[in-house]
């Protein structure tokens, strides 16, 4: 057995570490499902779904493609290891893969819009045990609160208690 150095990139799943924090995101697996299921030019939402949606198994909507819809799904499904916020969103579209209709292939294509336009969020966990905060962050704001360095922003963040502490002084 060998060593294999810090772990950077698994299963489609990218590290960033320091002594104080790992940071875990899935950029280059979100802009492939767009590539793959052709969304890469779509416009962007701010939300993963529409408020108050009502989604029905029965209906006399149109059904649609359901092996195309069940990889949309999983690939989803997948997304949620380092995107928690999707997580209600793709469990909900998940009822429907035995017959799929219209509506629920236009919420899932709303969530795949919704990752083209956060396609730099992901997760921020301290090593610390005392301190058992996940933070989700998107690396864009990162880049802009420190200018260059990915890592001066775990260091300014050792300072603060939460994410929401350092922003605010933006």
């Amino acid at each position: 057995m060998s060593d294999l150095g810090e772990l950077s990139y698994f299963l489609g799943i990218e590290f960033v570490s320091t002594s104080k924090w790992i940071f875990m995101h899935q950029k280059k697996y979100a802009e492939h499902i767009l590539k793959r299921f052709n969304m890469m030019e779509c416009n962007s939402v701010i939300t993963p779904t529409e408020t108050g949606i009502k989604l029905q198994i029965d209906g006399d909507e149109k059904e649609v493609d359901p092996t195309m819809y069940k990889q949309i799904v999983g690939s989803l499904r997948y997304l949620c290891n380092t995107r928690p916020n999707i997580a209600y969103c793709v469990g909900l579209i998940s009822r429907f893969m035995e017959k799929p209709k219209t509506p629920h292939f236009l919420a899932a294509k709303r969530i795949l819009r919704y990752v083209k336009g956060t396609l730099d969020v992901g997760i921020l966990y301290p090593y610390s045990k005392k301190n058992y905060l996940v933070i989700v962050i998107q690396i864009g704001v990162v880049i802009r609160m420190i200018g260059k360095s990915l890592l001066g922003m775990f260091s300014n963040l050792e300072q603060h208690q939460s994410f929401g502490a350092q922003r605010s002084r933006m």
